[in-house]
């Protein structure tokens, strides 16, 4: 019993003495550290890859996961936001930055639709998709974005034969 007292007093002054013991749980790693300086700096896409290499070792870490979707948000890939968000508020769903971007991914999802079944979210631009929305009159926010051959949807005009 008594070695056990010592035992955690050792181990309280240790900590007590050696500031560097306690603070380097908290110190982010050096890929994180990277992926936040490219957040910062308004580099979004580079900021996302740099934070998915680390997320391909640790898969569970919050602030990596953080960082990703914030960045993936920022870029306007949405779908891949909401994935790493999902993530993140399985592990913490009180974080408050996780609280506020899963809100902001459920008004874009609440005005747009689905993310997955919406054009305007996809990765792929598919000009075949594009003639298909514009046969049908769908003159929504998906169809700006579906085709990078038509950019505004205010200059295409149909073809009269």
């Amino acid at each position: 019993m008594r070695t056990k007292h010592f035992a955690t007093a050792v181990l309280l002054a240790l900590l007590v003495a050696c500031p560097d013991a306690r603070s380097h749980g908290l110190e982010l790693q050096p890929q994180l550290r990277e992926a936040e300086r490219l957040y910062q700096a308004g580099r979004y896409q580079d900021a996302a890859h740099e934070a998915d290499k680390l997320l391909k070792f640790f898969p569970d870490d919050l602030q990596a996961l953080l960082v990703a979707g914030m960045s993936e948000y920022n870029s306007g890939n949405y779908l891949a936001a909401q994935q790493h968000f999902k993530k993140a508020h399985a592990r913490s769903p009180r974080h408050p930055v996780v609280v506020e971007y899963v809100a902001l991914l459920r008004e874009i999802e609440y005005r747009s639709g689905s993310l997955s079944q919406n054009p305007q979210f996809q990765d792929s631009n598919n000009e075949y998709e594009t003639a298909r929305y514009f046969k049908r009159g769908y003159f929504g926010p998906g169809f700006t974005n579906s085709s990078a051959s038509l950019p505004d949807p205010g200059i295409a005009t149909a073809e009269v034969a």
